[in-house]
């Protein structure tokens, strides 16, 4: 939501929020030197601005508020309908 990318574990539904590779990075759990290597990556590659945007994008997309209240109306009116 921020713009910054992201480097996460690899846990639970990570993956729905940090698009690997686009966003940020997911690392395997406990992999600490991955962790660090794909912190380097983003700095080294200069992909800070580019991968920053690419979340925000995302967050816009799928995570505000107002997408959830959609999805919300959504769904109840699929369980309403006859």
């Amino acid at each position: 939501a921020m713009g910054v990318p992201v480097v996460a574990y690899d846990w639970r539904g990570i993956r729905t929020i940090v698009a690997d590779g686009v966003s940020g990075y997911v690392v395997p759990l406990r992999d600490t030197a991955r962790f660090a290597q794909r912190i380097h990556q983003i700095v080294s590659e200069n992909r800070v601005r580019e991968m920053g945007e690419r979340g925000r994008e995302r967050y816009e997309q799928h995570f505000t508020l107002g997408r959830f209240g959609t999805e919300l109306l959504a769904a109840v009116a699929d369980v309403w309908a006859p």
